[in-house]
């Protein structure tokens, strides 16, 4: 499983010119960098954090995106990504996921909840100054 942050700077390095030269906006390319990832490199499960804009996540068979939370009032975003990626993980866990076979049985729904949950979780850290005692 990856995880990438909305970095442009970090899509650049991971997929250079060909990502900036044929998606447009944000949401494309993070669409396109997870296509990349499950399809030509056999990740299995890959999210793309896009912070105000939500995420986009994909498995080989689904794919999708989520809006992020309504009401968050951002004041530092340490630890942001490590906790979205713990509570995925931790969801993951949840439906039995334990090997990379298993997150092909994943519906697009189940994704989407996953997300969300790891979404709000990683959202509500952003709300006080460092991360999680």
């Amino acid at each position: 499983m990856i995880f990438l942050s909305e970095s442009e700077e970090r899509l650049f390095f991971f997929f250079g010119f060909f990502l900036f030269s044929f998606c447009g906006n944000i949401m494309e390319r993070a669409e396109a960098t997870v296509q990349i990832l499950t399809r030509q490199y056999g990740v299995g499960l890959a999210y793309v954090t896009l912070g105000e804009n939500g995420c986009f996540f994909g498995t080989r068979l689904h794919s999708g995106s989520i809006s992020a939370p309504e009401g968050i009032h951002v004041i530092d975003t340490t630890g942001a990504g490590d906790i979205f990626g713990g509570s995925a993980m931790a969801q993951l866990l949840s439906l039995g996921v334990k090997t990379r076979d298993d997150l092909d049985l994943l519906t697009r729904s189940e994704l989407q909840s996953i997300a969300r949950f790891a979404g709000a979780a990683a959202s509500l850290s952003t709300e006080t100054f460092g991360g999680i005692d």
